[in-house]
């Protein structure tokens, strides 16, 4: 610990309240259009948080035929308190309309929630927590409130920062609710243990109702429980979420026991799988992604047009990488460089996943090259095939005399053997 402030929490205002400020000081209205790529981020607090490809024909740049990193977010951008920064220019002041080209097709129904920031600070209460609703088509949506309205943000002419933070939101109260839940659920399951063991003998009436005072009441309080999650998601949610499914089968699980206590020793397991599949339905609860192609700040009065691909245009798209897939070197990442005596060019091979691979290019791409001038080949090959003592696609390669420059995610034996 660094340090330690104690202060008055900023109370933010609500739009309503903005807004009024925004016409007591006469804002006008601005007259520029600004468009900036997502993957041309200017910062983030994690680095697993990248950019991705993605092939819908109407992504910008397109990504067909080679795979192209034209979109950010996605699946990896799903964690609590990640966030993303872009940076752009404002021509003149004036109060703008925010729009972007998004997709939110995970959690099946659940909205995916984030923190909007305009220059580091929240510009008002509904920017805390905004919900961006479950739907599996890319989508233009302008930050806006409930009945449609646009919210305005003032922005003076210059530079601006606008930072993106998964939030959990309102589905916060299902998730802690859900780790009381456990609890009791647990409390109840030893109690039950302490009299049954851990294998109930299936013929012995074992009078549970009886002998754990309460049991029946704690169980239709959890049932109950199961029930108000299940509604409050139902709640949030654009169509009824699979996790509300997950929640009322708990439920009449629970339901069941209460009617028939006899049965409870034979349903221990199912006690106990309830409460593992509570504790998965905490993380996916958790879980908020989100995949931002590009941004638009407009005027509030000017119509914003996000074009949409066609079933045609898909169909295009897959014919082209499906041929493109016939001659493609799935094997090298990113851009290939040839011999032409300007420049060095290093062969990297790396015994690692793709993903290893597509970070260690991304990073050589935009520092190593730049720095040295050198440019980068790189290839991912399963693991085992740099490694010595057998034959593999290494002890072929410097046989036949074509071996790479470097060898990464080599076992620390093989040179030796080598």
């Amino acid at each position: 610990i660094s340090q330690i402030t104690i202060a008055t929490p900023r109370v933010l205002p609500t739009y309503e309240q903005i807004k009024e400020d925004y016409e007591k000081q006469g804002y006008s209205y601005g007259t520029e259009f600004i468009k900036f790529q997502a993957e041309e981020s200017f910062s983030k607090n994690d680095p697993t948080v990248r950019r991705e490809s993605n092939s819908d024909p109407k992504s910008e740049p397109q990504s067909v035929g080679s795979r192209k990193l034209n979109v950010m977010g996605d699946k990896r951008w799903r964690k609590g308190n990640q966030s993303i920064t872009w940076k752009f220019e404002v021509p003149e002041d004036g109060l703008y309309k925010i729009t972007m080209r998004l997709s939110q097709g995970y959690n099946d129904g659940l909205p995916s929630y984030r923190q909007i920031e305009i220059d580091g600070q929240v510009p008002f209460k509904e920017m805390e927590a905004y919900s961006f609703d479950y739907a599996k088509e890319w989508r233009g949506e302008t930050l806006a409130n409930t009945q449609g309205e646009p919210y305005l943000f003032y922005l003076t002419k210059g530079e601006h920062h606008l930072t993106m933070t998964v939030k959990v939101g309102p589905i916060r109260d299902v998730v802690e609710k859900t780790m009381e839940d456990i609890l009791k659920l647990s409390e109840i399951t030893r109690k039950i243990t302490m009299i049954t063991g851990p294998e109930p003998d299936p013929n012995f009436e074992y009078e549970l109702d009886r002998n754990i005072p309460g049991l029946l009441q704690d169980l239709q309080y959890l049932s109950e429980r199961m029930d108000e999650s299940a509604e409050k998601l139902i709640e949030l949610s654009s169509k009824k979420p699979t996790m509300a499914n997950n929640y009322l089968q708990t439920r009449d699980q629970l339901r069941n026991m209460v009617k028939d206590p006899d049965k409870i020793p034979k349903a221990l397991k199912d006690l106990e799988n309830a409460q593992v599949n509570l504790g998965t339905y905490i993380l996916n609860l958790q879980s908020m992604p989100l995949v931002i192609d590009y941004f638009e700040i407009s005027p509030p009065d000017q119509e914003v047009i996000i074009a949409k691909s066609n079933f045609l245009q898909r169909l295009k798209v897959t014919a082209i990488n499906f041929i493109t897939s016939f001659t493609k070197d799935y094997d090298s990442v990113g851009s290939v460089f040839e011999e032409t005596g300007e420049g060095t060019v290093i062969d990297v091979w790396v015994s690692r996943g793709k993903e290893w691979g597509e970070i260690m290019k991304e990073m050589a791409d935009e520092d190593f090259t730049p720095r040295t001038g050198i440019s980068i080949n790189l290839n991912v090959l399963p693991a085992g095939q740099l490694g010595a003592g057998s034959v593999n696609t290494l002890m072929l390669s410097i046989t036949s005399g074509r071996a790479p420059d470097v060898a990464l995610g080599v076992e620390y034996k093989s040179p030796v053997e080598f």
